[in-house]
This record gives C-alpha cells, structure tokens and sequence, in this order.
C-alpha cells in the first residue's frame, strides 16, 4: 500500500462476527454530477500528451461510471495497454489500421466517407 494513500475500513459480513475489518485502498472519491464528470472527461481528452496510461484508464473508469459514452475520443488510446501513441499503419478499402507503439496491437476501424 503505497505512502500517501487513503484507506477505508469496510467490514464484511463475515468479518462482522469475527470483528475483523478489510483494509482496502482506495482513490479519493469525489462527488461528481453526470455534466461534471463529462466536462472533466473533455477536459483531459482536450491535452492528451504527455499522459500515463493509469491516468487514461482512470478517466475510463470514469466515464463508464457515469455512462457517458466516449465515441470517437476512444480511438485516441490503446484499448488494451491504454498507450496513447498510435501510428496509422494506412488506409486500404476504406478501413484505417493503426498500431499500438506499446503492445503492438493492431486496431483497424473503418475510414469516414
């Protein structure tokens, strides 16, 4: 458990009877609205450079959270290692591949007319 981290006691029904609770970490959770956390959501989409994949998985998490969908800003990033590099391989039969610098992992989503 890392050094600056809040952590919550949560009792478990079978740590009720025993009076053993769990340590869990946790994020600091803020009370957000749906427009908030979509602005919030525009907001990081808006500078995506220089961002870690645990801070884009973050505000994926978020955004299911919400049920916001996030369209189109989802092929900004890798889906599987979250790396927000990308190299467009090329565009053949009207479908766009492109290649995770990550993982490799190769993506292909069809070209707007």
């Amino acid at each position: 458990m890392g050094s600056g981290v809040t952590k919550l006691l949560w009792p478990s029904q079978k740590s009720r009877e025993r009076g053993v609770f769990k340590v869990y970490d946790s994020l600091i959770f803020m009370k957000l609205n749906k427009n908030q956390a979509q602005e919030k959501i525009e907001e990081f989409f808006s500078n995506l450079e220089n961002k870690t994949p645990e801070q884009v998985r973050k505000i994926k998490k978020l955004a299911m959270t919400y049920n916001i969908k996030l369209k189109n800003k989802r092929k900004l990033f890798c889906q599987e290692c979250y790396f927000t590099k990308l190299k467009t391989l090329g565009i053949k039969n009207k479908v766009k591949r492109v290649r995770c610098l990550n993982c490799s992992r190769i993506y292909r989503w069809k070209a707007k007319d």
